[in-house]
């Protein structure tokens, strides 16, 4: 009891700090890593004296990240980004290690908790300390709260909505889904002080398709309905949708820093990102179209110089390319994609033989199309300290575990300390003997 409250605490510890970049006023940048340090030592520690085990298909994850910096290296890049290496593979082991000790409903309570708890922080000083929790220069007045950025907070509003509505839809208390409909509610009105179009409109679709996934579960589990014919036809239906959404939509002032795209003559503004995927596709060539650049090499001040400042973008440098996509290929080329395609291809089939049940199922595929869709205007899929990837790591290493125990799948279970002692106590007493 007292090891699942320890856990239950460091994760909520670990998701209140990977949210996004504190404000320096309210947290220096050494300050926070230190502190996620601590709950990281916490977490391990946790881990070493406890019987878990994982699936081995989870460790495509840091096998992708390595081949990304052996790239990086190939061509040059730091050596520094060894360091993002090792904390990549870390979080995937934590967070298989999460996956292995914490039902989906407990670490689902344990994101709404968190959420719920820095919301509460956010709203306290956007309002009461305006000069920290306001934007400034452009986007004056906007929320930014502990952040040093508003979509840090449009995030974390977007993830409390979709998180809030999976426990609504999952809990059978009243009083539960109550409290997760008055958290619903704080979360729209942040997100919407934020200004963060992006964070209102992520969270309201997921949510929706919550409550969809919900509905699908029960009809897929209807003896009557063909579950195959089911889901091909929603397949079909998604593939036309999303074909006349692109036939119908054109790029709008391009190489500017107000650019977007034009959908049905509705114009939504998309800040410079369309330029800057344009930017880091037009890299892509010779040996880097095939290899990519490496682990973080692309958008360095090195290859500004070499390649050239973003045409219409001026002094401005990204740090990547604000979409998880265009970055995999970036960074790992064709082949990085394939991996990557390999990996959530595993991921997908794993999901439908491990036989989840409602509440498992909901959550997954929500997170999962929360997952897809935030990486087409952030970049998430290379992030090591980012609670978008530390939830989808934890859910790919959940259904992983679920699978391999239904079908004797490939599965390691890690030695704990206990274990570890007594078997050096035997091999001492065989010697003595």
């Amino acid at each position: 009891m007292l090891k699942n409250g320890l856990l239950f605490f460091l994760v909520v510890s670990w998701v209140f700090l990977v949210n996004g970049n504190f404000d320096d006023r309210v947290l220096l940048s050494y300050e926070q890593y230190g502190l996620m340090l601590f709950v990281l030592v916490g977490l391990l520690v946790t881990m070493v004296f406890s019987d878990w085990m994982f699936s081995l298909k989870i460790l495509l994850l840091p096998f992708f990240i390595g081949y990304l910096f052996l790239v990086s290296m190939f061509f040059g890049g730091d050596v520094s980004s060894l360091a993002k290496v090792i904390a990549f593979s870390l979080v995937v082991l934590l967070a298989s290690f999460c996956a292995s000790k914490m039902s989906v409903e407990a670490f689902l309570k344990a994101i709404v908790v968190s959420l719920f708890l820095l919301l509460s922080f956010n709203i306290l000083l956007a309002n009461f300390s305006t000069g920290i929790g306001l934007e400034e220069g452009k986007f004056a007045g906007d929320w930014k709260g502990v952040f040093d950025q508003k979509n840090a907070l449009g995030r974390l509003s977007a993830l409390l909505m979709v998180s809030a509505t999976l426990l609504f839809i999952s809990s059978k208390e009243l009083a539960v889904k109550l409290c997760c409909f008055l958290v619903f509610v704080a979360a729209v009105f942040v997100v919407l002080n934020s200004g963060s179009r992006t964070g209102f409109a992520t969270g309201m679709l997921i949510s929706f398709l919550a409550f969809f996934f919900h509905m699908s579960y029960t009809v897929l589990n209807d003896p009557k309905v063909n579950g195959k014919l089911f889901v091909s036809i929603l397949v079909l239906e998604g593939f036309i949708v999303v074909a006349i959404l692109l036939f119908n939509a054109q790029a709008v002032a391009l190489h500017t820093g107000n650019d977007g795209i034009s959908v049905f003559g509705k114009f939504i503004s998309l800040t410079g990102r369309l330029t800057i995927w344009e930017y880091a596709l037009q890299q892509l060539h010779g040996v880097h179209l095939w290899l990519g650049y490496g682990l973080d090499n692309l958008w360095t001040m090195d290859h500004f110089i070499t390649l050239g400042p973003i045409e219409g973008m001026g002094d401005f440098y990204p740090e990547d390319s604000h979409n998880g996509y265009v970055d995999i290929l970036a960074q790992g080329g064709v082949l990085g994609a394939i991996i990557y395609f390999v990996f959530f291809a595993a991921l997908m089939m794993a999901a439908y033989r491990a036989k989840l049940d409602a509440v498992e199922f909901v959550v997954f595929f929500t997170f999962i199309c929360f997952f897809l869709v935030s990486n087409i205007t952030e970049s998430y899929t290379t992030k090591s300290t980012n609670i978008v990837n530390f939830i989808f790591v934890y859910l790919s290493a959940f259904v992983f575990l679920k699978e391999a125990k239904q079908r004797d799948g490939f599965l390691f279970k890690a030695p704990n300390v206990k274990s570890m002692k007594r078997f050096a106590f035997r091999s001492r007493t065989q010697e003595r003997n």
